[in-house]
């Protein structure tokens, strides 16, 4: 495990390969080396305890004669911690560049002319925040109406409105699979209520990605300024539909209640989601292509990435 100087070693945050300990013996047995963690899949390092890994990884990159770079798919202004004495490179953008390679391999089909219902939110993970969006619509009288799935369900959330029950639409419960089996009640869909991965720090994963790619609209319950941050990439905001002051919200929760008022307002017949649809056609024209051009453009790719390699399958 001795490098000499410079040698390059790298590790995958998505891999079997990845454990806090590993990672750890790595930084003390390699002498000279320059340690690459691959984590554009995620924006923070994975399976770590925040505030004590942290401080045993940036003391044992202080002693160490190893330089070590961490590749994030986050924001450059989230605050998200990292270790010391080592270099963070974003690509806020991997996600984005990752769908549509996928996305375009799968070749499914979206119509987006024949609108069942007024939205669909698709949940896998049963996270906090989506736990409370889910409780929130059920508040509103919108499960009734709207498509949506809860693939696995959490025992130790207390929700107050909704009886929560594993749903699963037309099989669409194979989580490595689902950019080629998305969900037949997806195409009848009028908006697509994204739940992103945080609502603490921006981060614009694949739920955000396809919805532009099979386009749709769509509203983000995410992180404050996530939709700023998709204007501040090129994209284009439906404003003819929504308010999005909620974007600008500092709670949480308030902002979960602010989004699902936005769905309340655009719950109608489906002749009129159509009308809709049809009046930002343009804006959604504009937004597939423009992450269309996004996804080729390698400005948008970390240094380390383009020099040294890594992630041949989403840039090539």
């Amino acid at each position: 495990n001795i490098c000499v100087s410079e040698s390059l070693y790298n590790i995958r945050m998505w891999s079997d390969d990845w454990s806090p300990s590993h990672f750890m013996d790595m930084i003390d047995q390699l002498r000279g080396c320059h340690i690459r963690v691959l984590g554009a899949e995620e924006m923070e390092l994975m399976g770590f305890d925040q505030k004590k890994d942290i401080k045993r990884i940036s003391r044992a990159l202080k002693r160490s004669s190893n330089k070590c770079t961490f590749v994030s798919g986050g924001w450059p202004q989230s605050e998200i911690n990292w270790p010391a004495y080592s270099k963070v490179e974003y690509w806020p953008t991997f996600w984005l560049s990752h769908t549509v390679k996928s996305c375009k391999q799968a070749n499914f089909d979206v119509t987006n002319d024949n609108f069942e219902y007024p939205f669909i939110t698709l949940n896998h993970r049963p996270w906090e925040h989506r736990c409370r969006m889910m409780d929130n619509l059920a508040k509103a009288g919108l499960l009734s109406v709207g498509a949506y799935s809860w693939n696995k369900t959490e025992p130790d959330y207390n929700f107050r409105h909704w009886k929560q029950k594993r749903v699963v639409l037309d099989n669409f419960n194979d989580k490595l699979d689902h950019f080629n089996n998305m969900p037949k009640e997806y195409s009848k869909s009028f908006i697509e209520l994204v739940n992103e991965s945080s609502i603490d720090n921006i981060f614009i994963t694949e739920k955000t990605a396809k919805p532009i790619f099979y386009k749709k609209v769509f509203l983000i319950h995410g992180a404050r300024g996530i939709h700023k941050a998709l204007e501040g990439l090129g994209f284009k905001l439906y404003d003819e539909i929504f308010d999005y002051s909620f974007d600008n919200e500092w709670y949480a929760k308030t902002r979960a209640s602010k989004i699902v008022k936005q769905l309340e307002d655009n719950v109608g017949a489906p002749k009129k989601a159509l009308e809709l649809y049809k009046s930002v056609q343009d804006k959604v024209e504009f937004n597939f292509n423009r992450l269309i051009e996004i996804s080729k453009d390698k400005e948008f790719i970390p240094d380390t990435i383009k020099e040294l390699g890594g992630y041949e399958n989403v840039i090539s």
